[in-house]
């Protein structure tokens, strides 16, 4: 029998006895992620607000205390989730050759087209969130069919992190040294039996067995692993697994290498025969002790169709956290404080009396313990035995002092200082506040790195890579039209695999016919720009510019409508340009520049300034 990495081969296994490992594996991961999942479910409790153990509670109203929260871990996290949306990066494809920069371009307008179909703006804001919350975010791309419309499409999805199980030996974010990754949601018994209609009675039979004997249902802890009675749903398990089989590949004397199926005899006479792993992806989904199916991956690509987003994660026996993890005990310190100082004063104005013994009636020091604080309250007392209360001294000022150092722990521990709050004092300088914010964006570089990174992998799922297909060139391979936006900003459209005549054969006389713009073809390297895409950033960057050109940095007025963001660019451009073409006026060679009769500037350079207010000014800017 084969081995693997992961074990047996389970392909050559019988059924029942790949469901066996399958099931082992599922348990297996359940159990090493037990402890991440009731923190990660703590973490979300805690930005939503449930901060107090119902325990501590309890015990504060039986003792008429308040239970105070203040929430500021819901505004911390808020505000790197807004960080994130105002600083988002594109993607960019490098060219190995120079015959492939137009297929760049073509693959950044594709790639546009499908993240502005599939929302995946918002999707990989809700996956930030997630990581930032749990300690993990995780995409799903897959192709899906659309039976009413007969089309299929890629779909780019944000899953919930309870749905993934990941192997506990995992320890690198690419999942690159999983074995196995399992998606598991629990599912009523209706929705399963749509799904695989060919197995309705088995399922409904199985379902049955376990709602009449609880016995059967297996846990792990305190959570049931398969089938929960309370309500009636089962957990419908589907793993993607590596295995590994014997390629046998035959080296040419040039050191290229062909696949066996694609040897001749002719070359299996004068290669070298080489044998090799290969890594291939399986796909199984199970119900209980029920194996519905168990198939390759339907996807060439050689990977799992999940990518992980980790926030704050080694690998090497940590468990994943969020940014919520650290700042849990400052809020609870925060929130008993708040109540203890609630606490006191409302009970300031009845701290006690002083009563010289013997002097008051039990009913008459009866009803001044019930009512000695209460406003109009009338008190008698003989002679000089009057009743005094208790000195109302002021609260402590340590105690606000203890309490200023808790916000201030809270944005020293979560990187968000008051200047990325805007909380910086009026009095400080501009130029303090920017480093500020720096020194805040650098404490939580490390967030949005692993969130470039996820975004990359997502684009080698959709375009592959060491000579496999992704899932464009896998199912984009009909002709199609994609509407872009080009570099000037413009709507345009771009063909795909679309056959055309490139000529005639001189010999035949027929026409040869190739494919323009074929996806199949495309070969290239992908990166996450640092150019930040977002209109903010880009406003930073064009004031930038201004700045430089104050300094006598010629920049062309090209560039500069290009870095703005104001409407109809083109038109401008073209005013411009139009205006830098007319003949200079002559002028006294002493002139200061920028007076009337000085010299005009060369053309392409800075110095243009004017001219660009003015076409900005004809268009209605």
């Amino acid at each position: 029998m084969a081995q693997t990495q992961t074990g047996l081969d389970l392909k050559g296994l019988p059924e029942q006895a790949r469901l066996v490992h399958l099931r082992t594996w599922f348990q297996d991961a359940v159990s090493a992620e037990q402890k991440w999942r009731e923190q990660a479910k703590e973490d979300i409790e805690f930005y939503a607000g449930q901060q107090w153990n119902s325990k501590d509670v309890e015990k504060l109203k039986e003792q008429d205390r308040p239970a105070i929260t203040l929430n500021k871990i819901r505004s911390t996290v808020n505000l790197l989730s807004g960080y994130q949306r105002l600083n988002r990066y594109d993607p960019s494809f490098l060219p190995r050759t120079a015959a492939d920069l137009e297929k760049c371009k073509v693959a950044e307008g594709v790639t546009r087209y499908l993240f502005d179909m599939e929302r995946f703006d918002s999707i990989e804001s809700r996956v930030a969130l997630n990581a930032y919350l749990t300690g993990r975010g995780w995409y799903y791309v897959s192709y899906e069919w659309n039976w009413e419309t007969m089309e299929g499409d890629i779909n780019i999805e944000c899953l919930s992190p309870f749905d993934l199980y990941l192997d506990p030996e995992c320890t690198k974010s690419d999942l690159s040294d999983a074995e196995y990754v399992h998606f598991a949601r629990w599912v009523p018994k209706e929705k399963i039996k749509r799904l695989f209609p060919e197995a309705a009675e088995i399922v409904d039979g199985l379902l049955s067995r376990y709602d009449q004997d609880e016995q059967e249902a297996e846990f792990v802890g305190a959570s049931p692993l398969w089938y929960t009675t309370q309500t009636h749903k089962a957990r419908l398990v589907t793993t993607w697994y590596r295995t590994y089989e014997t390629q046998i590949n035959w080296r040419l004397p040039d050191g290229t290498y062909i696949e066996d199926k694609e040897a001749d005899d002719w070359i299996r006479i004068i290669a070298e025969r080489h044998e090799a792993k290969k890594g291939r992806i399986r796909v199984a989904t199970y119900l209980g002790d029920l194996l519905l199916e168990d198939m390759y991956s339907p996807y060439e690509h050689g990977r799992f169709p999940f990518v992980m987003c980790p926030a704050y994660w080694l690998g090497e026996g940590d468990t994943p956290a969020g940014v919520v993890r650290d700042l849990k005990d400052p809020q609870r310190e925060l929130n008993k404080r708040r109540s203890q100082f609630l606490h006191i004063l409302n009970t300031m104005a009845n701290r006690g009396w002083l009563v010289e013994k013997g002097s008051m009636a039990p009913d008459d020091k009866r009803a001044l313990e019930e009512g000695g604080s209460t406003p109009g309250k009338v008190i008698e007392y003989n002679g000089a035995n009057k009743p005094e209360p208790f000195a109302t001294d002021q609260i402590p000022s340590a105690f606000f002092q203890i309490d200023a150092q808790s916000l201030n722990d809270m944005r020293e521990i979560s990187g968000v200082n008051e200047a990325m709050m805007g909380l910086s004092p009026a009095s400080q300088s501009g130029r303090a506040k920017e480093l500020d914010q720096r020194q805040a964006v650098v404490q939580i570089t490390q967030l949005f790195d692993e969130l470039k990174a996820a975004k990359r992998r997502v684009l080698e799922l959709l375009w592959g890579g060491r000579k496999r297909k992704g899932l464009v060139q896998q199912f984009y391979t009909e002709p199609r039209v994609f509407r872009i936006i080009t570099d000037t900003g413009q709507q345009d459209f771009i063909q795909v695999n679309t056959p055309v005549t490139a000529g005639v054969n001189p010999y035949t006389g027929q026409a040869v016919q190739e494919v323009m713009n074929d996806l199949a073809t495309f070969d290239f390297d992908i990166v996450i720009s640092d150019t930040p895409a977002t209109p903010s950033q880009r406003l930073s960057a064009f004031y930038a510019l201004l700045e430089m050109t104050k300094y006598g940095v010629p920049i062309p007025p090209d560039v500069m409508i290009e870095a703005s963001d104001i409407p109809q660019k083109e038109q401008i451009k073209e005013r411009i340009m139009a205006a830098q073409q007319q003949s200079p006026q002559p002028s006294p060679p002493n002139a200061p520049p920028g007076q009337p009769g000085a010299p005009a500037p060369p053309q392409g350079q800075g110095p243009s300034q004017q001219q660009v207010l003015q076409a900005i000014a004809q268009m209605g800017g």
